[in-house]
């Protein structure tokens, strides 16, 4: 059971490290952009970048907890690319490891 999880972990650790790079980026990027786009607002949760990740991270991974909301235009259009860029970033690497595996066995 664990031996098949660890050889697949190791089998696939690059994909995984450019997922884990990808997702870092994407979290810093758009946290940046939300706490510039929501600091004018009075009594906003996104006080500073880093607050702004918690709400990032809930988002890309499309958890929606509701404890921050952007209350700006632009806020709600960063939110909502950066659902969809999570989305992205978390799909995109399975197929395309599926493919290489493919191509990899079709080797041998």
């Amino acid at each position: 059971g664990l031996r098949i999880l660890g050889y697949t972990l190791k089998s696939c650790a690059s994909e995984l490290g450019f997922l884990v790079f990808s997702l870092a980026m994407a979290i810093i990027i758009f946290a940046t952009i939300m706490y510039y786009a929501e600091k004018k607002v009075n009594d906003t949760r996104f006080t500073s970048i880093p607050a702004a990740f918690w709400y990032t991270i809930v988002t890309m991974t499309t958890l929606g907890y509701g404890d921050m909301v952007p209350a700006t235009i632009m806020g709600k259009v960063v939110g909502g690319v950066c659902s969809l860029s999570g989305v992205l970033v978390i799909a995109l690497p399975v197929p395309v490891s599926f493919i290489f595996q493919i191509f990899r066995f079709d080797k041998y």
